[in-house]
């Protein structure tokens, strides 16, 4: 009896690890690129698009008409867009979307369009 339950947790192991190891992980990384308007910062938009990271997908998206923003897993806002009206009207979205885990990259120009108050947005 002993002898049964020791070769099936045996098997039982054995099939995990076959199953773990079998089981092909894909990793994607979504970034959405969020302008103002019609002049943006092309050279950070084709740093994104020249990765040499795998499976990067870059959105680009007017501020004004982003989509869903739990659908990403990093957002760059466009330097052209630091003191603007439309960031403003943003702001408590994107501080909620940093607060709930997500990846909110900021120039230095945005230090001060964030309240100092929340730690998690970190200006690179």
């Amino acid at each position: 009896m002993k002898f049964r339950i020791l070769l099936m947790s045996i098997t039982v192991c054995l099939l995990t690890i076959v199953l773990l190891f079998s089981i092909q992980k894909v990793n994607k990384l979504n970034i959405l690129f969020l302008t103002g308007n019609d002049t943006f910062d092309s050279s950070a938009l084709n740093s994104f698009k020249q990765s040499l990271e795998a499976n990067i997908n870059v959105t680009m998206r007017k501020l004004s008409q982003y989509p869903q923003l739990e659908d990403y897993d990093a957002i760059y806002l466009d330097p052209n867009l630091s003191h603007s009206p439309e960031l403003n009207a943003k702001l408590d979205d994107l501080i909620h979307y940093v607060r709930e885990g997500g990846n909110l990259y900021l120039e230095n120009i945005f230090y001060q369009d964030f309240p100092k108050r929340v730690p998690l947005c970190i200006a690179i």
